[in-house]
């Protein structure tokens, strides 16, 4: 059975709290290599890793915040201009992934997306519970508690060369984090908090409460906050 790994790209909030990256995970399996999330700094980590981008054939977006999606103008810039043939891409979020990744890229860089890109760069949206195969890999995004609709925020299964792997995303307390890392090889949890969470992120308390009901293999904790970083030890 071929090895998956995963790399944190980021592991800090949206403030990037203890100078962290923001959170993103990069999965390599048999099939190749694709993102969980890709904010603004992660470009920049896997160029320190040595990471070719290219070799990113999906990004899974959790939801469209911009520490969560807002680095996509620049993998696609990469594309286009530093890996010529490069391979097909497909960015896979919430319902209007596509819209706002295009207006984000034009907002950063006005025609990027104007005409067609050297590669072929393809959008899919989650439907709520109901799996699908993004680039040959099985994804099924739940719904998460972080956004007011008509905004939709997602927490995703990944299955991976084999594994199984579990990322909330950003969202508040859900009996559906339950199921959610049930099984799974790696449950990546954020923690944004210390004390306790509120209704649009998690924190320590909760998960003290939750650990002894999680049936998986690791838990790691991610999107650390200030406050988590001040009592990690």
């Amino acid at each position: 059975m071929a090895r998956t790994a995963v790399t944190f790209l980021g592991s800090g909030d949206a403030f990037n709290a203890g100078g962290r990256g923001h959170s993103c995970y990069l999965v390599e399996d048999a099939l190749g290599a694709c993102a969980v999330d890709f904010g603004p700094t992660a470009l920049m980590a896997l160029r320190r890793l040595g990471k070719n981008p290219a070799a990113l054939d999906s990004v899974l977006v959790t939801h469209l915040h911009g520490d969560h999606f807002a680095g996509l103008p620049f993998l696609i810039l990469d594309g286009i201009y530093r890996t010529p043939g490069r391979g097909p891409l497909t960015i896979a979020g919430p319902p209007g992934v596509e819209e706002r990744v295009r207006s984000l890229a034009a907002a950063c860089y006005r025609d990027i997306l104007r005409d067609a890109v050297p590669f072929d760069l393809r959008f899919a949206e989650w439907t709520d519970n109901r799996p699908g195969e993004i680039a040959g890999r099985r994804v099924l995004p739940i719904p998460a508690f972080h956004q007011d609709l008509p905004e939709r925020a997602y927490s995703i299964r990944l299955e991976s060369g084999g594994a199984t792997l579990a990322f909330t995303g950003d969202t508040g307390w859900s009996d559906e984090l339950v199921p959610l890392a049930a099984g799974a090889d790696l449950f990546v949890a954020e923690c944004s908090l210390w004390q306790g969470g509120y209704d649009r992120h998690l924190g320590s308390a909760n998960w003290q409460k939750l650990l002894p009901q999680l049936n998986c293999r690791i838990v790691a904790s991610s999107h650390l906050g200030d406050d988590a970083l001040a009592h990690r030890a």
